[in-house]
């Protein structure tokens, strides 16, 4: 799997826990939207959309760790690399 574009968006106002939006493709023929980007204890982290049709249930979801982890830092280098730009003042 490879990623092949990273978009950061501000998360949307109201939700202080949530610090940005990710929309993500991969290998130019997926795209993963929504996935919320959340600090917490021990650093950021990824959280997965979620759809409610009787019981929530997620959008999409990682197979395994080692994946996971990959699409993790790499969305998290992106967004350290949005908000160290003067242009996502938005972020703050």
């Amino acid at each position: 799997m490879q990623v092949t574009s990273i978009e950061i968006r501000p998360a949307p106002r109201g939700e202080e826990a949530v610090k940005a939006i990710a929309h993500v493709i991969v290998n130019n023929a997926l795209a993963l939207r929504g996935i919320r980007i959340r600090k917490g204890r021990y650093g950021y982290f990824l959280s997965f959309p979620r759809q409610t049709l009787g019981s929530p249930y997620r959008v999409f979801e990682t197979t395994s760790h080692k994946l996971r982890r990959n699409l993790e830092t790499q969305i998290v280098r992106e967004y350290e690399l949005a908000l160290s730009r003067s242009i996502v003042q938005s972020f703050l």
